[in-house]
């Protein structure tokens, strides 16, 4: 009976169950029920609401939100609800000129039990849910907050509802969902996509048609065994990050055709025990992390890759020999063979890599010499040969200006130099004494 009411709050009134619709649309902006019982509610008749704020409404089940209704929200909050430990949208202090396009990042932990349904036999998650949507609204918060609201997950339906996201650009999903939505094709304008999922064991086929993806991060998903086979359909893609996918065996050929691929993130793919011959193919590939794998060689072709700065073959302790024609890499400014144990040479030709800054070679127990010629590398700024059988520098060196050696004290005594005061007057390059 009060149309013309603006703002209404009943925060922390803890035995309120109920608010009834009104018989006509009300002028109602802001909506306070913070702290109550209420288990149902209907914004159909209010459609110029800008804030509703239900945090710590332990007992909502579901809200009916006509889609258009919440056009004109600037703050919404569910945080502290049954199926949100975390949701908050507050676009009261947004800045003008943002992209029109949204970003969801939904975290999911596991429940024992929904507090609401004990006896349900769905899955059963809280989700920290962040989304933002710089200009407008495109029904995508309507699809996200009515679908339920209790711990309960009809996965089918979470699916759907993640798939029928508007114009979402980024989407990150993690924690203990057991599957991905299986239409993400759907989302057209997805520009990243992270799966930190633990329990997934593989990708639907269909996520290879995403052809405006840039990156996909898979980091962590320690059951994925396989990659789609057509994971060269995503051409677009710039970075693709498997760290920690300890249970994928191989990486599949059709990775080379990637043409747009930058950055490849292999580390600790543990079961990887070889890479496609084709790998020179990834023409714009910068960087290529495989910390860790257990590989005995690298192909021949990854020395066509003209554009590589950054190698990393850390801890990669089966590893016993590096490329002939290592000097192609023309570009490569950094190479990281710490803890390579098999290793037991460095090639000659490393110094015709004149981009080379940095040159990390420690705890290759095996080394015992280094290229006479390493002095020709001009850029060189960092040489580390801590733990290993090196007792001797190439002369070559004492003429890089600028130069700092990290070693293990007493490794280098076969100089005569006991200190590293008189290191420093015999060249005016700066060295570094690991105590």
């Amino acid at each position: 009976m009060t149309p013309n009411l603006e703002k209404l709050s009943l925060r922390e009134c803890y035995d309120f169950v109920e608010l009834h619709s009104p018989i006509k649309r009300a002028k109602l902006k802001s909506l306070v029920l913070s702290g109550s019982k209420v288990s149902n509610l209907n914004l159909g008749m209010t459609p110029h609401l800008e804030m509703l704020d239900l945090e710590r409404c332990y007992n909502l089940q579901e809200i009916d939100a006509p889609m258009g209704y919440l056009k004109k929200f600037v703050y919404l909050n569910l945080s502290g609800c049954s199926r949100f430990k975390d949701f908050l949208v507050d676009k009261r202090y947004e800045s003008a000129g943002l992209a029109s396009a949204a970003e969801l990042e939904l975290a999911a932990e596991s429940l024992d039990i929904c507090q609401l349904h004990p006896n349900s036999n769905l899955s059963r998650f809280q989700f920290k849910c962040n989304y933002d949507e710089p200009q407008g609204w495109s029904g995508n918060l309507e699809k996200l907050i009515s679908f339920g609201l209790c711990a309960c997950t009809h996965l089918e339906s979470f699916s759907a509802t993640i798939c029928g996201l508007q114009r979402l650009r980024n989407l990150t999903l993690e924690g203990g969902i057991p599957e991905v939505p299986k239409d993400l094709w759907q989302l057209e304008s997805l520009v990243k996509l992270t799966l930190w999922m633990k329990k997934i064991t593989h990708l639907p086929d269909n996520i290879c048609m995403l052809k405006h993806l840039e990156s996909l991060d898979l980091k962590s998903c320690c059951l994925l065994e396989q990659l789609p086979k057509d994971l060269d359909r995503l051409e677009s893609l710039k970075e693709l990050d498997l760290t920690d996918c300890i249970s994928l065996r191989d990486i599949p050929k059709n990775i080379c055709k990637m043409k747009c691929l930058t950055n490849l993130l292999l580390s600790r793919c543990t079961l990887v025990d070889k890479l496609p011959e084709e790998l020179g193919n990834l023409e714009c590939l910068k960087e290529l992390k495989m910390e860790g794998i257990g590989i005995t060689q690298l192909p021949d072709s990854i020395c066509m890759l003209k554009h590589m700065e950054s190698l990393n073959l850390k801890s990669c302790w089966r590893l016993e020999q590096l490329p002939k024609d290592l000097d192609r890499l023309e570009s490569l400014k950094e190479l990281d063979l710490t803890d390579c144990i098999s290793l037991r040479d460095i090639p000659n030709n490393i110094c015709k890599v004149k981009c080379l800054t940095n040159l990390v070679l420690s705890h290759c127990t095996l080394l015992e010499k280094l290229p006479e010629e390493l002095g020709n590398i001009e850029c060189l700024e960092q040489l580390n040969i801590e733990g290993t059988g090196i007792t001797h520098l190439p002369h070559s060196i004492f003429g890089l200006k600028g130069l700092c050696i990290v070693w293990s004290r007493g490794q280098l005594l076969s100089y005569g130099f006991t200190s590293l005061k008189a290191i420093s007057r015999y060249t005016a390059s700066c060295y570094v004494l690991r105590r």
